[in-house]
């Protein structure tokens, strides 16, 4: 009896110590999804020998690599990995992710080489689970802007958009409209967009979606109403970044809720790992100055550096001009 009950304890201690880690790379998984790359690497550094050591844990090592932009790294990591655990859809899509983005970066005698490596990651991650959003929503990008010596193929892209409808509607419709855009079919785009927010109203990414078609079309009160209520449906601060900064931008455009604007884009820069630190501060010194306050105006526009973005170069250049004629 007494040995049996150690049995027991033995066993409980390891089942303890399995819930343990995977509640701890749960953690770093749900970090990353919400964009926050130091909680994650904070989580990751937590987790025992193990649990690094494990597919999981080297797979989430690998994705905080791709957050980090240390790309080459991660596909070096993950290419072992995947010959050894090929029936693995999630790393067979990582894989395929990072070597896209190696694509992207490599010079042009390597480019298709990491492409037909990322296309042949997210074929297999397919055949293993037809239902893996993230490989879709992969392949349908890469069929939308890829030439077609590379592989890009719109006919395939749109194939995978009306699968992706079919296991999840909104993401569906979204993918349709950007794959009937690439095909120059704006009145289908429009049309699918529209019944898709008729179908799905709470889809902050559809509203988002027809406020950035209405910005181009300079039409700044339909706009800024898709961006209160893609801001109001918002389901992950990712997109309540996107819409907090448009409506600032929308403000600056239209010279219109200046006062609320600052307050959304004062927001948006207090929130964690946002992609506009040098726009959104752009955006509010613009702001400021249309609320009639040069001096924050002049303040904010320091804190902007444009020294990797020639528009936003562009941009503060004018606006330089703009505050020096009113400080005279």
């Amino acid at each position: 009896m007494a040995g049996f009950k150690k049995i027991l304890i033995g066993t409980g201690l390891v089942i303890t110590s399995i819930h343990s880690a995977w509640a701890s790379q749960t953690s770093v998984d749900e970090a990353l999804k919400a964009g926050k790359l130091d909680a994650a690497v904070a989580a990751y550094k937590k987790l025992d020998g193990m649990a690094t050591k494990s597919l999981e844990g080297q797979l989430l090592w690998a994705r905080i690599l791709l957050a980090q932009n240390d790309t080459e790294e991660a596909f070096e990591l993950m290419e072992p990995l995947v010959e050894k655990n090929p029936n693995n859809a999630d790393l067979q899509f990582r894989f395929g992710q990072s070597a896209m983005i190696m694509a992207q970066k490599a010079s042009i005698f390597s480019k298709m080489g990491y492409a037909k490596d990322g296309v042949k990651a997210w074929e297999a991650a397919l055949k293993l689970d037809p239902n893996h959003k993230d490989t879709l929503n992969g392949l349908i990008g890469f069929h939308r802007f890829a030439p077609g010596i590379a592989g890009g193929d719109i006919d395939k892209a749109l194939e995978h958009a009306k699968h992706l409808k079919t296991i999840d509607g909104a993401a569906g419709v979204a993918s349709l409209v950007g794959v009937y855009q690439s095909m120059d079919k704006k009145d289908l785009a429009l049309k699918e967009l529209n019944q898709g927010i008729n179908d799905y109203p709470q889809s902050s990414r559809l509203l988002f979606i027809r406020a950035m078609k209405h910005i181009g079309d300079e039409e700044w009160n339909l706009a800024h109403k898709d961006l209160l209520d893609a801001l109001a449906s918002a389901q992950d601060e990712m997109e309540k970044s996107n819409a907090l900064y448009q409506l600032g931008k929308v403000a600056v455009k239209s010279g219109e809720n200046v006062k609320q604007a600052i307050e959304q884009v004062s927001q948006l820069m207090a929130i964690e790992g946002h992609r506009y630190q040098q726009w959104g501060n752009m955006r509010l010194a613009q702001l400021y100055f249309a609320d009639g306050n040069v001096t924050k105006a002049s303040a904010t526009l320091k804190l902007v550096d444009d020294s990797d973005d020639d528009d936003l170069e562009d941009e503060v250049k004018r606006f330089k001009k703009k505050i020096k004629k009113v400080s005279k």
